[in-house]
């Protein structure tokens, strides 16, 4: 859950935030009513939320050589998933 929080809702929040956040400690136009740049805001969010993806996707290492053994029942019991090591040479 917390992966997920990092990935993607905090990238796509965080332009907004900073926006708002400079908004309100800006000193000069505080009587200015221009609307916020909802457009710009989405995109830098979806940039920044894309480029954490991918960042993550690569950076999740393993070898591709090793393999996965899913989760299974043995005579009634679990057996927990595991990741094997790759063969040695």
């Amino acid at each position: 859950m917390i992966r997920q929080v990092l990935t993607v809702l905090l990238p796509l929040a965080a332009p907004t935030i900073l926006y708002f956040l400079w908004l309100r400690f800006r000193r000069k136009d505080r009587d200015s009513k221009t609307p916020p740049p909802w457009l710009w805001l989405i995109g830098a969010g979806a940039a920044l939320a894309i480029v954490s993806l991918l960042a993550a996707g690569l950076h999740s290492g393993g070898s591709r050589d090793s393999g996965y053994t899913p989760p299974r029942y043995e005579n009634g019991i679990l057996v927990p998933g595991k990741i094997t090591p790759p063969p040695v040479e």
